[in-house]
């Protein structure tokens, strides 16, 4: 009895973070999906759209340099999340290689002045929002502590349907960026500073709104019509984040049928 309990339990708590990845997934292919981001003229301030182009950096983001030394291009963001090492092994089928899984501690975006520039001109982007919905902090105002953190059941910056990256991974130890992260205790050696670039001449496609400052066109996200950057095709985009729904939409209920049969049928 203590077994069945013991599961339904943990179902139901890990139907929490499947349910909540569900609903920010689903609010970003809603929108796609029903085309609500047109292609237009990026000048056309107060519209929806989806751009693609090629990224241009004025001003890099604080740490890249230390995080990505061999980069000729310019970087003008970075996703970053320091992890550490997991006892669980994780298999990568196209590489055919099995190594132990990472598990995040604290994630979030980093970002410069860089932009992405089309045929119809060149627009800016802003993204406050993506920092503002996942409640992210800077990457030199993390602190790494072997004292357990307590469980996110929100999709952490890392994993957000709303920005996709498939460009190399960069993986650092703690003690080699040690001026970007502060550290608490001698555990933190254990942990790892993790980094996905957007580089200078990266192809980007962007759904966002458009707003002028200064008459330059700038990219941005709000809750109705959210700010999603990837480095996919608009159609490779919209079947990962299908395929993202699906898993996640079917796991959720799943886990909570099983904490329900566990805790009253048993």
């Amino acid at each position: 009895m203590e077994l069945n309990i013991f599961i339904s339990l943990v179902s139901g708590v890990l139907s929490v973070p499947y349910f909540s990845n569900a609903i920010s997934t689903f609010k970003i292919f809603r929108p796609i999906r029903s085309e609500a981001y047109t292609e237009k003229q990026i000048a056309d301030t107060g519209d929806s759209v989806v751009l693609r182009g090629d990224v241009t950096v004025d001003s890099p983001p604080e740490g890249s340099i230390q995080l990505f030394p061999a980069y000729k291009p310019a970087v003008g963001a970075y996703l970053w999340r320091i992890s550490h090492i997991d006892n669980l092994y994780v298999i990568d089928l196209e590489d055919r290689t099995i190594s132990r899984a990472k598990v995040g501690y604290e994630s979030g975006i980093e970002y410069g002045d860089f932009s992405i520039t089309t045929k119809e001109g060149t627009a800016k982007i802003d993204p406050t929002w993506l920092i503002r919905t996942h409640n992210t902090i800077p990457l030199s105002e993390a602190t790494i502590s072997t004292i357990p953190r307590t469980i996110s059941f929100s999709p952490s910056m890392w994993s957000s349907p709303y920005i996709h990256l498939r460009s190399t991974e960069t993986v650092h130890e703690i003690e080699d960026v040690n001026d970007l992260v502060k550290s608490k205790d001698d555990g933190a050696r254990q942990y790892y500073v993790q980094a996905k670039p957007i580089e200078s001449e990266t192809t980007l496609t962007v759904y966002g709104n458009v707003r002028t400052e200064d008459e330059t066109s700038v990219l941005y996200g709000t809750d109705a019509s959210p700010l999603a950057i990837t480095d996919q095709e608009p159609e490779e985009f919209r079947r990962y984040l299908t395929r993202r729904l699906v898993k996640y939409g079917v796991l959720a209920p799943l886990l909570v049928i099983i904490a329900i049969f566990n805790w009253f049928v048993i």
